[in-house]
């Protein structure tokens, strides 16, 4: 999985229905489901013998219950703990938001900083964003602002959408010790952008509505905002209906094409984890 990939996301689309007891009809989704039965049951077999791989699977399946049973929570912590302990780096990136958020157990920040580091020194992009993230807000007590900038760049380059915002904001505010700069901020804005994030689209409208960080492309601004309002942004409908107005009929229609255009690109982003982070304290 990098992160909590597509791949994992899959895995639990295969599992639907893994514990469900059908009587055989005959049908297609009575096979399927027996199918899911036998998938699971051999998943469960490979983790008790100590297969990382399958316990983390295991520990998500009863983290998320895909075929529509009760999660279990501790269960999951234990089975995702298990892959954890054998070095497997997204385990231990997910078994240290466990243990931070206190799901299934103790909450431990101390503990959950230390599973991060064990996985962001593997090169675990979640890992590097949390760990990041904590070090900037001093989730265990000092606050160290230059770590957190290594490892937030580390993660904004291995494709984490909310590391790649956080890092625009730092290059937007001069904050952390970093010294502003609107060509940087700009640049990962439209990274996090591209990856299906709403408020760097906004930002991204908003740089091309004034021309900071980047020349002014009204035509942009109103795509950016476009894609922003189409996830649920407000104020970038009320941007983009604005400058509709402004627009004649052949700007307009390439606008929208551009549009289009930003959409598909956005749908086609691959599906990247970061549980928690610097946005959880806005």
């Amino acid at each position: 999985m990098n992160f909590l990939s597509r791949t994992l996301l899959l895995m639990f689309l295969l599992l639907l229905g893994a514990c469900v007891s059908l009587p055989d009809t005959g049908s297609a989704l009575s096979r399927m489901l027996k199918e899911q039965q036998i998938r699971f049951s051999e998943m469960k077999k490979e983790a008790e013998s100590g297969d990382a791989d399958a316990a983390l699977r295991l520990g998500l399946f009863y983290l998320h219950r895909p075929d529509g049973g009760e999660p279990d929570a501790v269960l999951a912590r234990q089975w995702i703990a298990m892959a954890a302990q054998t070095g497997q780096a997204q385990a231990q990136s997910l078994y240290g938001w466990m243990i931070g958020e206190g799901i299934g157990g103790k909450r431990d920040v101390h503990e959950a900083m230390r599973w991060y580091e064990k996985a962001a020194q593997q090169g675990e992009p979640s890992a590097q964003y949390n760990l990041g993230a904590c070090l900037a807000q001093g989730c265990a007590g000092e606050k160290k602002p230059a770590e957190a900038f290594n490892w937030l760049t580390s993660a904004a380059r291995l494709g984490v959408p909310d590391a790649q915002y956080n890092l625009a904001v730092l290059y937007t505010e001069g904050q952390g010790g970093v010294q502003k700069d609107a060509y940087k901020a700009v640049y990962w804005y439209r990274q996090a952008a591209f990856n299906g994030d709403r408020e760097a689209q906004y930002h991204m409208g908003m740089a091309y509505f004034s021309g900071h960080g980047i020349g002014q492309d009204l035509v942009e601004s109103f795509a950016w905002f476009s894609q922003a309002a189409r996830n649920g942004h407000a104020e970038s409908g009320e941007m983009a209906a604005m400058l509709k107005q402004q627009f004649n009929a052949q700007t307009y229609r390439t606008a929208l094409e551009k549009s289009r255009q930003y959409w598909e690109k956005q749908s086609n982003a691959p599906v990247v984890f970061s549980p928690s982070g610097l946005r959880d304290g806005n």
